[in-house]
Order: C-alpha cells, then structure tokens, then sequence
C-alpha cells in the first residue's frame, strides 16, 4: 500500500464520518480526492526543503551552544576551566534529552553540569546558573518576543486598515 492510497482512505474513511452528519454537505470521495491532494503537495513542498534542513539544523544547535558558552563566561567561568571545545561537546551529547517535556527542562541541565564537572570544570553554582541564564535565553526571551509581536499585531489589527 502506498502513501496515495492510504491518503485516499482516510479522506474517504473521514468524508464517510461527516457525511453521517450531514449527508448533504459532504462527499466522501471528494474528501478522498482532497486528501490526495494534500498529501502530494505537502510530500512535494517536504522534499524542496529538506535539503536545507540538516544545515539548518546544525548552524542552530552550534549557536545554542555557543549561547551556552557566553553564559558560561558571563557567570565567571574561564575559558580555561571549561574550553568552547568541551561545552560544545557537552552541550552536543546532551542534547537528545531536549526530547523529553519542556525541552528537557532539568534533565538536559543536569547532563551538561555532571559533563563539565567530569571534565573539571569545579564551580557548580556556576554552571548552575549558567545554564538558568541559557534558559532564560532559550525559552523565555523568544516567548516574551512573541508575545509582544502578536500584541502589536492585535492592535494592529484593531486599528484597521490604513488606505
């Protein structure tokens, strides 16, 4: 079975859902036409831009990383207890655990402290809070800014269009 047909099924099988509802409304075999439909151009738009994804991907975890380390050295961390090298690595092989709830909020944290402090790196509290600023960074800079875009947008909005 390929992925046309089993696109083509469930737009039938959810067109024969709806049509119970409202049997006038709706067509199951339009809907399976549909789905087809959808299923070929988000396959289509998928491939076009996956080949940009995988450098994407890696330019933004090296500059998370790269975050880490400036909030490393912004908490008091020399470069010569914990290198860019060593973060960088540290940051990397953690960061599976950015799978689990809350971009592994505690876990990936406690990963990269028990890396550094094996690797030397002997102020805890520091990397502790090292890690709360890279938080903070993360997470809720970008939260807050999309909050405020989305404020300005709504005003925006309810200002009306300006000819």
């Amino acid at each position: 079975m390929d992925g046309r047909s089993i696109a083509a099924a469930a737009g039938r099988w959810a067109g024969r859902l709806v049509h119970r509802v409202s049997p006038a409304r709706v067509d199951p075999e339009a809907w399976s036409r549909a789905v087809v439909v959808f299923q070929q151009q988000s396959g289509e738009l998928l491939r076009s831009r996956s080949r940009s994804a995988g450098p994407v991907l890696a330019a933004l975890l090296l500059l998370e990383g790269l975050v880490l380390v400036l909030c490393l050295r912004f908490v008091g961390v020399p470069a010569e207890r914990a290198s860019v090298a060593v973060v960088l690595v540290a940051f990397l092989v953690s960061f599976p655990l950015t799978t689990l709830p809350f971009n592994g909020l505690g876990a990936l944290d406690a990963a990269i402290v028990g890396i550094l402090t094996a690797e030397g790196v002997t102020d805890t509290s520091a990397e502790v809070a090292a890690l709360v600023v890279w938080r903070v960074c993360l997470l809720l800079l970008p939260l807050l800014l999309g909050l405020v875009s989305l404020l300005l947008w709504r005003r925006h909005r309810a200002a009306g269009p300006t000819t």
